[in-house]
């Protein structure tokens, strides 16, 4: 068996008769390559965005269309280009160039006037837009011409590159197949390692309501699991002028507080942390009708519920008085926090705002107190706790 170590030392010694067709000693198709981990140096993460992006790494920043991810990946890029920290950050740093692969904004129309409001340094960033390919023609870069895509890297030695979408610049692979996915990212994560620039894929989720974030972007989950850091990027849950970032995964550091911030008439603003979660993100409806008819409910309930714990039949039952469909009471439920009590005494479900429960539950062995009970699973079935009390709701 050959460690690393000696097959560089064999291959250092024929370098320049690589095609002689003669193996040297000892290696041969199939040789095992090892490495001794006394051997490896040991490497401090570095990080081109302190704790959410890392260098040398994949990073995914994924939501639905329309929410900002492009314009936050220019946000990042602009203080980069001159020796700024990203938004909290501290400290100067040294003049970065950023490469950008985009196959939906106009270079002339969309990114420049962002990037000029922004206050980038122009020069600074290069698009990656097209390659000479063996008919001497022009066509579009794909994530499987690495050697291009390394060759742009090498010549203009980025800090930061950006692939937006993703999916666009995946060719001919099957998206939704692991062994394709794989067999583009892996390639592409070895190449951040050489060169030490952080990689950001931009993915748009599907139209899918609720269910985990993970799922939900397009493809296969071998995207998510193939990047060292994740953020999500959405509307917020409450204010629609506002944008949140969740930081959803971390394989290198601890996960990072939520941002919040804004693009007004086409100006991008950061304006600081929240406690906003994914989940709330996720649910948060992308429809003004929908909106309203959430909103209505969180009034309706919490109207319902200010004198304290009311049984959840008469809740019910009071909604559809009021013209609260069912499905709209469980997302408001989970929005305003409700909890959901059943009594020891005669088996019943309440209902109460946070504040009011959950102190001093009943001790029996029937009681049963749910925190934060949720609506629907990631199938859009009730989750057995509420389908129990469900079905007590509708048998009674």
């Amino acid at each position: 068996m050959l460690t690393a170590h000696e097959v560089e030392q064999h291959f250092e010694r024929i370098s320049g008769d690589h095609t002689s067709g003669v193996e040297p000693a000892g290696i041969k198709a199939g040789s095992p390559i090892t490495v001794r981990i006394s051997d490896v140096q040991r490497e401090e993460v570095r990080w081109l965005w302190n704790k959410r992006i890392p260098r040398g790494k994949l990073t995914l920043i994924e939501g639905d269309p329309g929410v900002g991810k492009s314009q936050l990946t220019l946000a990042i890029s602009a203080p980069i280009t001159k020796g700024l920290p990203i938004f909290g950050d501290d400290g100067e740093r040294e003049p970065e160039n950023i490469l950008i692969m985009t196959a939906e904004d106009g270079l002339g129309d969309t990114v420049r006037p962002r990037l000029e409001s922004m206050e980038a340094d122009l020069s600074r960033v290069v698009a990656l837009t097209a390659m000479i390919g063996e008919d001497l023609k022009e066509r579009a870069v794909t994530l499987s011409d690495l050697a291009t895509i390394e060759t742009a890297i090498i010549e203009h030695k980025p800090g930061l590159v950006i692939v937006d979408p993703i999916v666009a610049f995946t060719g001919q692979a099957d998206t939704y197949r692991s062994n394709e996915v794989r067999g583009l990212l892996a390639p592409l994560a070895a190449l951040a390692a050489r060169h030490g620039c952080a990689v950001v894929a931009v993915r748009h989720l599907t139209k899918a309501t609720g269910g985990k974030t993970i799922y939900r972007g397009q493809g296969s989950i071998d995207f998510f699991a193939a990047v060292r850091s994740c953020l999500l990027v959405g509307k917020s849950p409450d204010n629609p002028k506002e944008k949140i970032i969740v930081h959803q995964k971390s394989n290198l550091g601890p996960e990072t507080p939520s941002l919040k911030f804004s693009i007004e008439e086409g100006r991008f603003e950061w304006i600081g942390e929240t406690t906003i979660t994914a989940d709330q993100v996720l649910n948060t409806p992308t429809d003004s009708d929908e909106r309203s008819e959430i909103d209505e409910a969180v009034e309706f309930l919490r109207d319902t519920l200010k004198d304290g714990a009311v049984s959840s039949k008469d809740v019910f039952r009071q909604a559809k008085a009021a013209g609260v469909s069912e499905r709209t009471l469980w997302r408001a439920k989970k929005r305003l926090g409700v909890k959901a009590v059943k009594s020891g005494f005669d088996g019943s479900w309440k209902w109460s705002l946070a504040a009011e429960v959950c102190q001093d539950p009943p001790k029996t062995a029937t009681s049963l107190c749910i925190e934060n009970a949720a609506d629907f699973d990631e199938v859009g079935r009730l989750r057995q706790t509420e389908a129990a009390e469900w079905t007590e709701i509708k048998t009674s």
